[in-house]
């Protein structure tokens, strides 16, 4: 909020099916099959992209995001963390759980 960007770049609620309808609203969402994420986008997860989150810190390599998500449930230690997920790991682009993009709009 210092930095001046809740509800003007960035919608300022945590609720995941909330901020699609943000940036949907204000013409700043990409489908899935329609775009190609860059830097900076927010990739939305899941059905009506309600289910989860991530920040896009490059373009996709081999097909996969490269994104830094939080509250990641690890099951070797029972703890929620931060992950980064880069290069031929976790989620790709055409996955069906990426449901699509809100443009950050700064």
């Amino acid at each position: 909020e210092k930095v001046g960007l809740l509800d003007t770049a960035v919608p300022k609620t945590n609720n995941c099916s909330d901020a699609v309808n943000w940036y949907k609203n204000r013409g700043l969402f990409r489908y899935r099959s329609q775009y190609t994420p860059k830097a900076r986008d927010l990739v939305f997860y899941g059905y009506g992209g309600g289910s989860h989150v991530g920040l896009v810190i490059g373009s996709p390599l081999n097909g996969y995001l490269q994104v830094v998500e939080g509250n990641v449930y690890d099951s070797s230690n029972g703890n929620y963390s931060v992950q980064k997920y880069t290069r031929n790991y976790k989620r790709r682009t055409d996955s069906s759980y990426v449901y699509g993009y809100g443009v950050l709009n700064y």
